[in-house]
């Protein structure tokens, strides 16, 4: 090959065309569509990024449960509300325990009622019902006084004292969101009273049918010895004469050593366990002969004529023997009881009519039930 042939093979050689930028591009993915697709992943990420801590931050926020006119209520300002709701309904589980019954998650009624759910309820009512009445004192001007805030304070330090780690961690539990929900209740607590004070009830009215004559007080202690005999059924039946008969001897003999000892508090040893002794006896007048209210209609009448510091002889009651000392007829306790509870009921009747007619009204309520029936109730406090 001659050295012009081979020159002009170089030159071809070298000035052969390179495929152009444009369809390196399209081919490979780099230059500039490399770029976009780059910031559209990246925003992508972003987008679910910013999505997730949503999601987070939402499930982890506190819920608004309830709102009152324009405040809103979390899981963590009631939850003052939910420890003392369970606190009343852990009593009636445990009522309802010896029936055999699950009260915080058995049906109670033909509606499939559960504990939880009246609960729930009762709790959900009296929310409300102080968050209004807050919301109206504060309309009227109130504010929280020192007295308020040394109230709230002492009823919360009381109410933390004895709660275990795990009534502590309970939603909304912390001493700050105690205080703030007793204070606001204090608040409103305190307008209800000025409220009532303005209504002028008619406590005479209300106390007209309690007579100090119903309500004589009849104070005693007892000595008891059962008559009665359990199978093992727990089916009760009466112990046959020899049996009473013997046991009325030992009471005999309480009633004999009474007469010289100083404390009749003391007429039995440590080691008896067939007679007990009540210093707790107590008989109003009303009640006597009364088989539901009475302490035991065969001896009611007899207790009523005992005089002061008097002890019986045996007596034979429903289930027993007796031998009774009246240590007070003059008490009039039951008596100022039931004045002060026929006075505040017709406080409560007042106000209620009150709230409903003038003050509910005046305020919306929104209740998040979404949130609050995912409420465990019967968990929480125990």
């Amino acid at each position: 090959m001659s050295n012009k042939v081979i020159k002009e093979a170089k030159l071809n050689t070298s000035k052969k065309k390179k495929p152009s930028q444009q369809r390196l591009e399209q081919t490979t993915g780099t230059g500039k569509s490399l770029g976009a697709r780059t910031i559209l992943i990246a925003i992508g990420i972003v987008v679910v990024l910013i999505a997730c801590v949503y999601v987070g931050i939402d499930q982890m926020s506190p819920k608004v449960v309830v709102t009152v006119d324009n405040k809103k209520y979390t899981l963590n300002d009631v939850g003052y509300y939910i420890y003392q709701g369970e606190l009343q309904g852990n009593y009636m589980a445990s009522f309802y325990a010896q029936l055999g019954t699950d009260y915080w998650n058995g049906e109670l009624d033909d509606e499939g009622t559960t504990g939880a759910d009246q609960t729930a309820d009762s709790v959900m009512s009296e929310i409300t019902r102080y968050a209004t009445i807050y919301q109206e004192a504060v309309a009227k001007g109130y504010s929280a006084t020192d007295e308020d805030k040394k109230t709230a304070q002492n009823e919360t330090d009381t109410l933390t004292k004895d709660m275990t780690t795990k009534q502590k961690m309970i939603t909304g539990l912390s001493e700050k969101e105690i205080y703030n929900a007793i204070l606001e209740k204090t608040i409103a607590e305190r307008y209800r009273k000025d409220v009532i004070t303005s209504l002028k009830v008619d406590y005479d009215k209300a106390t007209k049918d309690i007579t100090k004559k119903d309500y004589k007080q009849y104070d005693f202690q007892y000595y008891f010895v059962s008559t009665k005999s359990t199978d093992d059924k727990g089916k009760e039946t009466d112990m046959s004469d020899d049996q009473k008969a013997e046991l009325k001897t030992k009471m005999e003999e309480i009633a004999k050593k009474a007469k010289t000892e100083k404390d009749f508090t003391k007429l039995i040893g440590e080691d008896e366990k067939t007679i007990q002794f009540n210093e707790d006896g107590q008989l109003l007048a009303k009640d006597a002969g009364n088989e539901n209210t009475g302490f035991d209609v065969k001896l009611d009448t007899k207790i009523t004529k005992m005089k002061k510091d008097e002890i019986s002889k045996v007596l034979e009651g429903e289930n027993g023997f007796y031998v009774i000392k009246l240590t007070d007829n003059t008490s009039t306790e039951s008596y100022d009881d039931a004045i002060k509870s026929a006075k505040d009921e017709a406080d409560t009747n007042a106000f209620n009519e009150e709230y409903t007619n003038n003050i509910e009204p005046n305020h919306t309520t929104n209740i998040n039930y979404d949130e609050w029936e995912k409420v465990p109730f019967g968990s929480y406090s125990s």
